[in-house]
Parts: C-alpha cells; structure tokens; sequence
C-alpha cells in the first residue's frame, strides 16, 4: 500500500515535471514567435523609411536638375537669347567625328578583351 502510494506520488512528480517543461517549450516558442513577428515588423518599417528616403532623394535630384537646366529660350530676354546662340555655335557639331570616334574606342576595347583572354586576333 505504502509502495503503491510512493509510485503514485513519484508518477505524479514525473508528470507535474513534464507539464512544467510542456509549459516552458511553450512559452518558449510564444517568445521565439513574439521575436520573429517583431523583426519582421522592424524590417518593414526599414524597408518603406528606405522607400521613403529614396523617393525623397529622387525628388530633391529632380528639382536640382531642373534648378540646374537652361532655362526655355522662350524665357529669354533678346540679349540673353542672343548669348545663348553665340554660346551654342561655339560647341562643334561633327557627328561624323562622333561616330568615327565611337567606333575606334569599341575597336579598341574589343582587342584589349581578346589579348587579355588568350585569344588570337584572326
């Protein structure tokens, strides 16, 4: 009687035991899920502040360019039209030399890729 008494208190310890760590594992996993449901939450408030900043820096790079632009002959005063044609004609306007100069930098580049990869010319 006083055996089958001590079994049942030791089952009763064992099983008071495992219900403790089921509760541990428990809580356990809640936290590890509170953790990961508020990392992913950082993360996203991260990701929209970075939208957000690079929209801002978008913007700010458009007024400059504009800000940066010639403004609209239209705009102009005749003096300052005037100006503004002088300034213009005095840019060269060869595009046959633009081409030509395209195509022997291509040339170029193509034959520094060949000799650094092994290759023969022909």
């Amino acid at each position: 009687d006083q055996q089958d008494q001590s079994e049942q208190e030791q089952k009763d310890e064992q099983s008071s035991e495992e219900n403790k760590d089921q509760e541990q594992d428990s809580n356990q996993d809640e936290k590890e899920e509170q953790e990961q449901q508020e990392k992913e939450a950082q993360q996203e408030k991260s990701e929209k502040e970075k939208s957000e900043e690079a929209k801002d820096a978008e913007k700010q790079a458009e007024k400059e360019a504009k800000a940066s632009t010639m403004p609209e002959p239209d705009d102009l005063t005749d003096e300052e039209k005037q100006s503004y044609e002088q300034w213009m004609r005095r840019v060269p306007d060869d595009p046959g030399g633009l081409l030509r100069r395209k195509f022997e930098q291509q040339s170029r580049e193509r034959n520094r890729n060949t000799r650094e990869a092994g290759e023969p010319i022909w």
